[in-house]
């Protein structure tokens, strides 16, 4: 961004009463460009107390000597901290305090002293009586423009008078005793003056003295960064305010300095991150050169860095990705700023993961899409990509699941933008329907599955899209092998039919997989089925079928009426064959006979021009064609 952008953030934020994330982005714009007599201003306007924007302009004017801008708000200030010592006309006041109302308010363009409306001034100072002989003869720091000084109290009260009986008549010449009486009263209370004036000056004296004296000491315990021997002399900014004495004793400063340190030690021992940044912060801003500046800028970091880290830690990633990017805006060039963008890159990557988990996608996108923008050129914008694309896939998987295709190829698409060109978005689509398929299958739909794998490898444009139709391919066979649903079913019975009859082996990979458990199908005219434990159940149980033919064989003829009649005596036979299920080939073969029919009659009817009989005996059972197949050892 450039100087304008920063300023007008900071002012945004200084009017939503964010001061913390305002502070952050101005000191590093006036580190760069400390001549931004705006920027000064508005840094001036995060500090509650007079004597703390005085501070900061001062540092204002040091960059800009002259500007009659910073010389006029310090002036106002002075002159509202600092009682006159001299009747003089007042200044002209500002227009608007540069403190009291934000610097952009009602205005077009940023902070002027001078455009916006006037207010009326302030009254003019009383003056103080002028000193008879010092300073000190009159007032005291303490008394007020407006309280009478001891002096005045003095030269208020009336002359002692003698009683009015003792006055002398006009014209009377006043008696000697009398007049020596006036004389010795009149001593009296000049001494009494004396005396108060003295006791008076000598509080003024040892006032002053203890003033300096406190003010020596705290520079020597400054001067040997003993801070807690400084914060000693508390009594010191009480007795002597800064508004006041900023100009004779600079112990102020050095009192300031040190507090501000014991209390960042104090909130960094008790771990209160936000409360040590601020202070840091706000001795920096006051004191860039100061004894502790150094020492400040380095807890400062560290404090963001560990405030930082142990939000992201406790999962917090959005305040904690917060505190390592204010680090890095107010300390760019910082040797530790490296390390904390990697930080913040696998930290946005972990929300995103979680978010990932979660499903919750569109939150996943929006901190991945925040992390491009942050990150910009920056070689780590690349991972973040990459997650992008994960992102939308995920997106996209996640609506094949509940079959909505549409949505799906959006995302995939999506993804083929992040990535670009380095995502197969053909392979995205063709997975995308492949999911689609294998969910039909789930659905016992292996036909259409089936059907729908088939047309996207016919289509196949590369080597990828193949090899996930072959496993899409593959993971619905085995669904379909496992299944005993209806087409299931039909599958079973077709594949024996067209075994028995010759005409083609299986062409499903589906039949005889199931190793654990050896089945078998029966095909007979009849429709006789195999006893539980001996059909099988689904295809991949089918290992072997069984193929009856049936076939009449003649016993005996027996003939009636000297051969013009007959009775057929004849014996039902099945021809068994048993062929592999999966491949078609013939593995072994027998022929079950049925039972003999009865033995002809001495004697048989024929009625109704009825030439020949036949006579039947039973067929083979069920029974007969469990015991051959137990015989051969085939079933687990």
């Amino acid at each position: 961004m450039s100087n304008d952008d920063v300023l007008a953030e900071a002012v945004r934020l200084i009017k939503s009463g964010q001061k913390d994330a305002a502070r952050a982005i101005l000191e590093p714009l006036l580190q760069r460009n400390p001549n931004n007599v705006q920027a000064w201003i508005w840094e001036a306007e995060l500090f509650s107390s007079d004597s703390d924007k005085i501070k900061v302009l001062e540092n204002c004017l040091k960059n800009n000597p002259g500007n009659s801008q910073v010389i006029q708000a310090l002036n106002f200030l002075k002159s509202r901290a600092t009682p006159s010592s001299s009747p003089s006309k007042p200044a002209k006041p500002f227009s608007v305090s540069p403190f009291t109302t934000s610097p952009f308010e009602d205005s077009a363009s940023p902070s002027s002293f001078t455009n916006t409306p006037p207010v009326k001034p302030p009254p003019p100072v009383k003056p103080a009586p002028p000193f008879s002989t010092s300073p000190f003869t009159t007032t005291s720091p303490f008394v007020t423009d407006d309280s009478p000084s001891p002096l005045d109290s003095q030269k208020k009260q009336p002359p002692p008078s003698l009683p009015p009986a003792e006055s002398a008549a006009p014209g009377q010449a006043v008696p000697p005793e009398k007049k020596t009486a006036q004389k010795r009263s009149k001593k009296k209370d000049a001494l009494i003056f004396a005396g108060v004036f003295v006791v008076f000056l000598l509080l003024v004296i040892g006032y002053a003295v203890a003033g300096f004296y406190s003010n020596s000491q705290i520079k020597k315990s400054f001067a040997a960064q003993n801070c807690e021997a400084v914060v000693g002399h508390s009594a010191f900014s009480v007795l002597y305010p800064k508004g006041i004495f900023s100009n004779i004793f600079e112990g102020h400063d050095q009192y300031t300095q040190c507090s501000l340190k014991l209390d960042v030690e104090q909130t960094v021992a008790a771990k209160n991150w936000g409360a040590a940044y601020s202070l840091t912060r706000e001795y920096l801003t006051l004191y860039p050169q100061g004894v502790f500046a150094e020492e400040m800028h380095k807890q400062s970091v560290e404090t963001l860095s560990t405030w930082g880290k142990g939000l992201i830690a406790d999962g917090n990633y959005g305040d904690g990705i917060e505190k390592l990017q204010t680090l890095t805006a107010a300390y760019p060039s910082d040797s530790v700023v490296p390390a904390m963008q990697d930080e913040i890159q696998q930290a946005y990557l972990d929300w995103s993961q979680v978010l990932r988990d979660g499903q919750s996608y569109a939150d996943a996108e929006q901190k991945m899409q925040a992390a491009l923008v942050y990150f910009g050129s920056d070689a780590r914008a690349e991972k973040i990509k990459e997650e992008l694309v994960n992102v939308y896939v995920g997106w996209g998987d996640s609506q094949i699941e509940i079959g909505n295709i549409d949505n799906a190829l959006g995302y995939y698409q999506k993804a083929g933008e992040a990535s670009q060109g380095k995502a197969d978005i053909d392979l995205l689509i063709a997975k995308a329907y492949l999911k689609q398929a294998v969910e039909t299958a789930r659905k016992n739909d292996f036909e259409k599955a089936l059907a729908k794998v088939k047309e996207i490898g016919d289509a196949a444009k590369s080597e990828k899209v193949t090899t996930e139709v072959n496993a899409a391919q593959k993971e619905i066979f085995a669904l379909y092998s496992a299944s005993n649903s209806q087409q299931a079913m039909d599958a079973i019975a077709e594949s024996s039919s067209l075994i028995c009859n010759g005409q083609s082996s299986p062409t499903l990979p589906i039949f005889g997989v199931n190793k654990d458990n050896t089945r078998f199908s029966f095909i007979n005219s009849l429709g006789l089925p195999l006893p539980s434990g001996w059909a099988a159940e689904t295809p991949g149980e089918l290992h072997y079928v069984a193929c009856a033919v049936e076939t009449e064989t003649e016993v005996e003829t027996c003939s009636f009426n000297k051969g013009r009649n007959a009775v057929i005596r004849l014996r039902y036979d099945w021809a068994l064959k048993l062929y592999n299920a999966a491949s078609g080939e013939e593995y072994a073969s027998q022929i079950l006979e049925g039972s003999e029919p009865a033995k002809c009659k001495a004697k048989e009817s024929f009625g109704g021009g009825i030439v020949e009989k036949k006579s039947y005996g039973n067929r083979p059972t069920v029974e007969q064609v469990v015991a051959w197949l137990e015989s051969l050892n085939l079933r687990k």
